[in-house]
């Protein structure tokens, strides 16, 4: 006798691969961050205070609202279930249904393989469509057909990243859900306004968001989605509304009037006709809403947060005063150290407009080094590792000797890299945005980490003048896929570091070119981390190149590798002639025993990167 199977349910799991969308209140400013920033990768919370999240421009970032989950029912949908009548003219295999039944419980408790599911509903949704075609006036209706099996279908294909299939069966679960089943089509159209995002489509964002907000019109959330949405095509005088409603609906959350205040200084309407026109107004008027954050916030987490979202629409003032407020109120060292290094960043972006801010950032490091938030003011990282502190700015002879083998093996390949880079580099125009291969030249990820945000520091904010490009062919362990084949002889050097007692697994690590073009200063900032050492192998060096850490200046070589610290302040100078090229390899410090790397290892993985690096900080 065949098992029993029960009929296909909406499942509920964790996906390793996207955040879930919550209906109702947040305190979040960030949603899903931009995938253009490979948000599958992203590998980093502060024990529940930092989550990484990263950001091309500000209307994308609140644009991803979390994906819906796969939930089982609440009271009201089940009520909705029982309306929804049982497939009694749907003749499956019993083989075919206890596979169904399997994936959908293995997917649920977050132990299933989702290609081999996704395989599975493939199999199911092609014998149901099937028996659709041929059944005839007596078969079965779409009406008739579990709903669930398509939704489950589109966001397994939804999270494997396939958006046409997802879409296709967003769309076959709508036209057999219920109408009245308002909860699961809000989630439908959610899910296809994240691929709306994905897929950079504006116009279908904003029309999928529409029908979610009427779907759910006192969800606040769903409102300040759609008025992200509107700010992105254009028409932020639509979206103050919608942000006015969701900081209605959602009072506590200071995103809502922050929004609000960003819109109105974009061009957004302002309800009294006599300020229409007047920027004074506008910008009184957006005060407003930004002093209602203010007040609101209430904890550093959101200060830092609303600081850096005021920093990537360019608010600096505002910017500024949410993040020392959040400095002010922070008692955790670890969190500290990220305000610190944010504000640090900004107030030496605004030193070049307002030369006070020099005096500024060196009284906020002062500070800091008095509240033992850091222990040396040149010495700034997020993750500090305090058992390989004291340290010095250069690596020791010690040190050096200890990393022979692996510079050895970098030196040994130079020509060969050389020839490589170079001609990859001149065959595509080497500061160019983008690559037609795919190979893209983005700016060094300057990380700014805040609660579920994340800021990738523009050249802009790091540059003075000229321009700096990176072409990242590992981060955090993870190959650029078309690295073996662009790059094979780099690559060669990437599968053999393990013999040479390195790895690519390394939490932070990164594998890049990094390409300074001629008469360009990247002004003094500090790397994220003390676990790791940057290997430079110089590749092209003009004789006007060099690197500053810590007041100490010297100059690359070609063909030979420069050991650097970036946890200490550094800035890089190109006088020219020509472009500076090297090649970043990056490894761990030598003094990282392997007990301490597993536990930072695990600690990434887990998102748990606090507890590593809160160590020896539990006296605060």
């Amino acid at each position: 006798m065949p098992r029993a199977v029960t009929q296909p349910t909406l499942r509920q799991r964790s996906s390793p691969l996207r955040k879930h969308y919550t209906a109702g209140t947040s305190n979040s400013i960030s949603a899903q961050a931009n995938p253009k920033l490979d948000t599958r990768q992203q590998y980093l919370k502060l024990g529940g205070v930092l989550v990484v999240s990263a950001l091309i421009f500000v209307a994308w970032k609140n644009l991803h609202a979390e994906k819906p989950p796969r939930t089982e029912s609440t009271t009201s949908e089940k009520e909705n279930d029982k309306k929804i009548p049982k497939p009694a003219g749907l003749t499956l295999p019993d083989n075919l249904l206890q596979r169904l039944h399997d994936v959908d419980s293995s997917l649920r408790t977050g132990n299933g393989d989702l290609k081999h599911a996704a395989q599975v509903y493939d199999e199911v949704i092609q014998k149901v469509k099937t028996l659709e075609a041929t059944s005839g006036s007596t078969g079965v209706s779409k009406t008739r057909v579990p709903p669930e099996v398509f939704y489950n279908a589109a966001i397994t294909w939804h999270d494997l990243g396939d958006n046409t299939k997802a879409r296709r069966y967003y769309n076959d679960a709508l036209a057999r859900l219920p109408i009245t089943a308002v909860q699961r089509r809000a989630d439908v159209h959610i899910n296809l306004a994240h691929i709306a995002v994905d897929e950079r489509d504006s116009t279908e964002s904003v029309l999928q968001w529409t029908k979610a907000v009427e779907l759910k019109p006192n969800d606040a959330a769903l409102h300040h989605a759609l008025g992200s949405a509107l700010v992105a095509v254009g028409q932020p005088d639509s979206a103050v509304p919608h942000f006015l409603q969701a900081a209605e609906l959602d009072p506590r959350a200071p995103r809502h009037r922050f929004a609000v205040g960003s819109a109105i200084l974009q061009g957004a309407e302002i309800p009294t006709d006599e300020l229409k026109d007047d920027i004074d107004g506008r910008r009184k008027q957006a005060q407003v809403h930004f002093d209602a954050a203010f007040n609101v916030a209430g904890t550093p987490e959101l200060f830092h947060e609303l600081g850096l979202h005021a920093w990537e629409q360019h608010l600096t003032d505002e910017a500024l005063r949410f993040m020392l407020k959040a400095l002010e109120t922070c008692k955790t060292p670890l969190h500290a150290r990220s305000i610190v290094y944010a504000t640090g960043r900004l107030m030496g972006e605004l030193s070049a407009s307002d030369p006070s801010m020099n005096a500024e950032e060196e009284r906020l490091y002062a500070s800091a080094l008095a509240r033992d938030v850091i222990v040396d003011v040149r010495q700034r990282p997020v993750f500090l590792l305090r058992q390989l502190t004291p340290a010095t700015p250069w690596p020791s002879q010690r040190i050096l000797q200890q990393l022979q083998p692996v510079v050895a093996l970098v030196e040994g390949m130079h020509e060969e890299l050389k020839a490589e880079i170079v001609g990859r580099l001149y065959e595509h125009e080497p500061l160019a945005p983008d690559d037609h291969r795919g190979f893209v030249f983005d700016s060094e990820a300057l990380a700014l980490n805040a609660p579920n945000a994340t800021k990738r520091l523009s050249e802009d904010a790091a540059v003075d003048n000229g321009r700096w490009k990176q072409g990242v062919l590992v981060r955090d362990g993870k190959p650029w896929p078309g690295a073996s084949t662009e790059f094979p002889v780099t690559s060669r050097l990437v599968n053999a570091l393990p013999s040479v007692g390195q790895s690519i697994d390394m939490p932070k690590q990164a594998i890049e070119i990094s390409v300074l073009g001629e008469d360009t200063h990247i002004r003094p900032h500090c790397g994220p981390t003390n676990h790791r050492l940057r290997l430079h192998l110089g590749i092209q060096i003009p004789t006007g190149a060099t690197i500053t850490v810590a007041g100490e200046t010297r100059q690359w070589k070609e063909g030979k590798v420069l050991v650097i610290d970036d946890s200490w302040e550094h800035e890089v100078h190109n006088t020219g002639p020509g472009a500076r090229i090297v090649l970043i390899v990056d490894v761990w410090h030598p003094d990282v025993t392997e007990e301490l790397k597993e536990a930072v290892r695990m600690a990434y993985a887990q998102g748990n990167s606090g507890k590593v690096f809160m160590r020896g900080d539990d006296k605060h």
